[in-house]
């Protein structure tokens, strides 16, 4: 009887070697700009999130003909608006913020809550420089001056987003920029 080769087909060790080293080199190059990815993705969520608050505060107002603002959401207290933080031009903005119907109410708390968002940006940098947004009941800025909220993720040195807002009421948003 003849002899029948029995040969294994399979990868050689060396083989194997070189294609996980490559497989690592690649993942190397692409874990950091992934992470950028996604910080670029956060701060862009949030700004729209900021974006249609402000936009329906504006319509609120003007479909109610009342004034209404949007305040940052409380730290210690979530359930309601921030009386120290609406008076504080340092307030903190990072744990989300309140739409609240201010016609006839006269404490923070008890004003009616038209949009409550939540959001978890502890990671991110949100800067407005006023305590809150407050339209008249013809949804333009009460002061007359506009103001520009500030969002950056720190993680991504180009994720810089900014909420514009008019003295007329009407936000707008403007991308790019290195963060602070």
């Amino acid at each position: 009887m003849g002899r029948t080769e029995s040969r294994c087909h399979g990868f050689s060790l060396i083989e194997l070697m070189v294609t996980i080293s490559v497989l690592v080199i690649l993942l190397a190059l692409g874990v950091p700009s992934f992470s950028q990815l996604l910080s670029r993705n956060r701060a862009s969520a949030l700004t729209n999130d900021l974006q249609f608050a402000l936009k329906f505060a504006r319509g609120e107002a003007i479909k109610r003909g009342a004034p209404v603002s949007l305040c940052p959401r409380a730290a210690g207290n979530p359930d309601t608006p921030d009386p120290a933080a609406c008076s504080n031009a340092a307030a903190d903005w990072r744990n989300g913020w309140v739409v609240i119907n201010r016609s006839g109410c006269i404490d923070l708390a008890d004003c009616e809550r038209l949009l409550d968002t939540p959001v978890d940006a502890s990671a991110l940098t949100v800067g407005y420089g006023q305590p809150l947004v407050n339209f008249n009941p013809s949804g333009r800025m009460v002061t007359g001056i506009g103001g520009t909220f500030a969002i950056c993720d720190p993680g991504a040195s180009d994720s810089l987003r900014r909420v514009i807002i008019a003295p007329s009421g009407r936000s707008r948003l403007e991308k790019g920029g290195d963060c602070p």
